[in-house]
């Protein structure tokens, strides 16, 4: 399930999205390849069910539209953020294992002219009980090539993949690059759909 809220006249936008998902896998051999790749790395019966949560909130300042209007970096910002919540109840075996863990994120962008961002994100993992973080971060440079797109470039200093929310954010460590594209009930008004 998910929720958006972005009003166009709003300085505040978000996204909120919940989800259940369960793997399951039954009799494998600890070394066997595994039929979509890859090797097994467990002996016997094994359940991973998830619990999901992620909030993203970007914040855009604006001034008013009288004195000051587009001076300084103010109103060249863009701020978001994000919280993604897991809780896992796996099994593998006869053992159980549960637990909450936490993935915060930041992103802070200046516009430098009117098609080019410069910025830097940042996102830690926090185990159950705080004793594992894991964290990924780096400067970024946007490009908006045309109206509703843009991309990404980014390097991660340090990083850690998280196969529940590495749609949400690039958390690996090294270069990356990723691609937007914007699409609402007029995107295609012009073409005559």
């Amino acid at each position: 399930m998910s929720w958006a809220h972005r009003p166009a006249d709003s300085q505040i936008s978000w996204l909120n999205k919940s989800e259940f998902r369960s793997d399951k896998v039954r009799d494998p051999v600890a070394g066997q390849a595994w039929p979509i790749g890859g090797t097994l790395t467990i002996d016997g019966d094994a359940t991973s069910r998830r619990l999901l949560n992620s909030v993203s909130v970007n914040w855009t300042p604006l001034g008013d539209r009288g004195i000051g209007r587009g001076d300084g970096w103010y109103e060249r910002a863009e701020i978001g953020f994000f919280w993604g919540t897991r809780y896992n109840f796996d099994r593998f075996g006869e053992d159980d294992v549960k637990g909450w863990s936490n993935l915060l994120g930041a992103d802070l962008r200046f516009n430098l002219a009117e098609n080019v961002d410069l910025g830097a994100s940042g996102t830690a993992r926090i185990g159950t009980g705080g004793d594992t973080v894991s964290w990924a971060g780096g400067p970024t440079v946007t490009l908006t090539p045309m109206k509703n797109t843009n991309i990404t470039f980014g390097y991660n200093f340090a990083g850690f993949h998280d196969r529940d929310f590495e749609d949400a954010r690039f958390s690996r460590s090294g270069a990356y690059v990723t691609f937007k594209l914007k699409f609402d009930q007029t995107s295609f008004a012009e073409v005559g759909l």
